[in-house]
């Protein structure tokens, strides 16, 4: 039996992060994402969007392209 993983970007993922641990939740869905090449648009908790948008705001800062980490807020 032989197993092996092939990083290959499929185009942009989509994840929900829960209110407990918003900034580890969010950043096992975000850096396997972009680790592969993949954009992301995550959508974080109702009650800790601040914790996402900050680290989108930080993404930016360090240069990554717009587009490539959209975070979308709401209730629901």
């Amino acid at each position: 039996y032989q197993a092996w993983t092939k990083k290959e970007p499929v185009g942009v993922v989509a994840g929900i992060v829960t209110w407990n641990f918003p900034l580890m939740i969010g950043m096992w869905k975000v850096m396997p994402s972009l680790a592969a090449g993949c954009s992301i648009v995550i959508t974080p908790s109702e009650t800790t969007p601040l914790t996402r948008l900050r680290v989108a705001e930080l993404a930016t800062q360090a240069g990554s392209p717009d587009g490539v980490f959209t975070v979308v807020t709401g209730s629901g």
